[in-house]
């Protein structure tokens, strides 16, 4: 008889705690803008659709050819290209540059100061950046499967994160909207599971943009877009049902924290991780205009900081990355701008 290994199941009753009031006033919050000053890449023969900073000094960037994404470039601290690596050569056999086919890029996860994941169609991929050079550190992590029961396997994509396989239930063709999952512990044997289908809708804003983009969003990209790891474990984020999940390494459980209750169906919560200040910021698209939060350690207050008319993708040392999309020749073509925008007052 097989024997599986211990699930945890405590966590659906484990109360979901509300983030409390807000504990400063509107009128000590600014607006954020794209402007100029704190532009940190734009341009417009160099098609880079997402960037992830690594340290204080480099940049990752996602860059597209055409509509299909091409190749990720590393960027110094002079925000210069200086390398670059296609993941369709990488494991495309016999790739060709004409043919259409890609390599879907789903994730940029940070794991230490100099090391990320790239999550892709083909696995995840353990990238390092040593003296301007990306350096394959793993090509491609093994694809295991955890003893647990078939039920938690099939119908169920498997995301491989080092020491974590992380399994979510996708129907084909159907973007996610309840999003069960679970989380396995290789060195402890743990297998945690969080159902999201026994929870009731709040949202019909999955946060991310669905149009008026041309990049492309599939079941999987959704849902992978929504994990972010953290120094002590990963972020869930839950858009539809106003909540997002931690997973903590070091106790091997799942907690739960419910955003406060939104006045309309068009609106949507979603936690950002900021690694060097080791804090998460809560975004809240209101349907006109996005607001930026920090929540305090012990994620219990929060605290209104700024606004924005732009889509905040991101946190990064107190900032909050912004990205424009312009479109050139009749919609033909396009490129993308980042900014980098202070979120504190700066100090003299």
């Amino acid at each position: 008889m097989m024997r599986f290994p211990r699930t945890l199941l405590y966590i659906f009753a484990t109360q979901f705690l509300g983030i409390f009031a807000m504990a400063n006033s509107d009128s000590l919050s600014k607006e954020v803008k794209p402007t100029l000053e704190n532009l940190y890449y734009g341009n417009i023969n160099e098609v880079i659709t997402k960037m992830l900073w690594i340290g204080d000094q480099s940049a990752i960037g996602l860059r597209y050819n055409e509509k299909i994404p091409k190749d990720l470039v590393l960027l110094n601290r002079n925000k210069l290209i200086v390398d670059s690596l296609s993941f369709n050569e990488m494991f495309l056999e016999g790739y060709d540059k004409q043919s259409g086919r890609f390599n879907s890029i789903d994730g940029l996860v940070q794991a230490s100061e100099n090391e990320f994941l790239v999550i892709h169609s083909h696995g995840t991929t353990i990238l390092e950046i040593n003296q301007d050079k990306l350096d394959v550190n793993i090509k491609q992590l093994e694809k295991r499967k955890p003893a647990i029961e078939d039920k938690y396997l099939k119908g169920y994509s498997l995301v491989q994160l080092e020491k974590y396989t992380i399994g979510y239930r996708v129907e084909s063709n159907k973007y996610l909207s309840s999003a069960d999952f679970w989380v396995y512990d290789w060195e402890n044997k743990k297998h945690v599971i969080y159902l999201d289908s026994q929870h009731s809708e709040a949202s019909k804003n999955w946060y991310w943009k669905l149009k008026g983009t041309p990049e492309a969003y599939s079941t999987a990209s959704i849902y992978r877009h929504n994990i972010i790891q953290t120094r002590d474990g990963f972020i869930f984020n839950l858009p539809l049902k106003n909540r997002f999940l931690k997973f903590s390494k070091a106790t091997g459980a799942i907690q739960g924290y419910t955003f406060p209750e939104l006045e309309k169906k068009n609106q949507a919560w979603f936690a950002f991780y900021d690694w060097k200040l080791d804090r998460v910021f809560p975004i809240l698209d209101t349907g006109k205009e996005y607001r930026v939060y920090s929540l305090d350690r012990e994620l219990k207050n929060f605290y209104y900081l700024a606004s924005s008319t732009e889509q905040p993708f991101g946190v990064m040392d107190g900032k909050v990355y912004l990205r424009e999309i312009e479109f050139k020749e009749k919609n033909k073509t396009w490129f993308c701008n980042h900014y980098l925008v202070d979120l504190y007052p700066k100090l003299d």
